[in-house]
């Protein structure tokens, strides 16, 4: 038996799990981003597309400072 609890176990789980849900939103992230690079010459389009990106990210209460991380990542393989 674990004396911790069964902490030890867990954590594989939990890191497994984590880098699961990375890889899918890396890939969901890269879709979108395809599509926005679609309709990149018609505004009315893209700008409705980031919206609704905007809205979705906005229930998951994605902060200001989380997006910036994310551009910093650009700006810095660019």
């Amino acid at each position: 038996a674990n004396a911790g609890g069964g902490d030890d176990t867990d954590a594989p789980n939990t890191a497994n799990r984590w880098k699961i849900e990375l890889r899918n939103h890396g890939s969901k992230f890269f879709n979108s981003l395809d599509d926005l690079i679609m309709v990149v010459d018609k505004p009315d389009e893209l700008f409705k597309m980031l919206h609704e990106i905007g809205a979705r990210h906005k229930t998951y209460d994605v902060k200001a400072e989380h997006i910036q991380v994310g551009l910093s990542v650009f700006e810095v393989s660019a």
